[in-house]
This record gives structure tokens, sequence and C-alpha cells, in this order.
């Protein structure tokens, strides 16, 4: 590799769809159901229903995190000349 070579970044769709999924998914899926299990519980308390909201958020994001940590998407580097 010399300074002015191209560096082409191929990732697949199907690996961009996964990660998209993975990380957008668990913290929706948190937000909403934080926000469903307060209306269940407390019907009445809207504090309620934002501060669980928000822990389910928090949850997801720290779970798409983990996940994708754990298996980040994979991507192939070619290298070659400027095009």
């Amino acid at each position: 590799m010399a300074p002015g070579d191209g560096v082409v970044v191929e990732v697949e769709e199907g690996e961009v769809l996964r990660a998209a999924v993975l990380a957008y998914l668990p913290p929706l899926a948190g937000l909403l159901a934080g926000a469903v299990l307060a209306r269940a519980v407390l019907p009445d308390a809207e504090l309620a229903a934002l501060l669980l909201a928000l822990a389910g958020l928090t949850a997801g994001w720290g779970l798409s995190r983990a996940w994708l940590r754990r298996r980040p998407p994979r991507y192939t580097l070619t290298v070659g000349e400027a095009s």
C-alpha cells in the first residue's frame, strides 16, 4: 500500500440490513415496551410512562450495542489504483 492508492470498502446488502435491524429495533422495542408497561401498571401516571419508556430505550440501546460489538458487520477491503 502506497500513498495515493485507492481503498474500496465493500459491505453486502444483507450485512447492512442486519446491522440496521440490530441498531434500531431493540431501542425502539424497549421504548414501546416501557411505555406499554407503564400504561398497564399505572394508567394515569404520565411521568412513570415517560421514565419507563426512557429506561426501555436505554436498555434496548445497551442490548443493540452489545450485539453489534460481539458481531460487527462483515466487510472486505480492496486496495488498488486511485480512480
